[in-house]
């Protein structure tokens, strides 16, 4: 399915998932896992053989209520580039701090920050 080397386990659970990231899920992968799961996301985007776009059922409640992101992402605020897409990511898999020329300002720094301390972030 992917060329890259991302545990089977977490990759069939976060598709099994259709992507949304559960605090189980989220628990289980590794800072290594996360930078696989965007490489994996963005070979699907790249072969348009993107995930389907999450059911919301009751099973998927907890992700969609709470956040449960594998990692951030800081990008240009260029409207042409969904970030979101181009990783193949749903249900809040990803923080998204957008900013003109990709600048880290203190304000940019303070939510990467908040992102990897207080949703448990592996990876920025």
């Amino acid at each position: 399915m992917t060329k890259f080397s991302l545990s089977l386990s977490i990759l069939r659970k976060y598709l099994d998932a259709n992507g949304q990231i559960s605090a189980d899920l989220q628990s289980q992968i590794s800072p290594s896992d996360s930078l696989e799961l965007l490489k994996a996301g963005y070979e699907r985007y790249m072969s348009n053989e993107t995930i389907e776009e999450p059911f919301f059922d009751d099973d998927s409640l907890e992700s969609t209520l709470n956040q449960y992101p594998y990692a951030a992402i800081l990008s240009c605020i260029d409207a042409r580039l969904p970030i979101i897409d181009v990783f193949d990511d749903n249900a809040g898999g990803l923080c998204v701090a957008r900013i003109v020329g990709n600048i880290f300002t203190p304000e940019i720094i303070g939510g990467l920050e908040y992102s990897t301390k207080e949703q448990e972030l592996n990876i920025y």
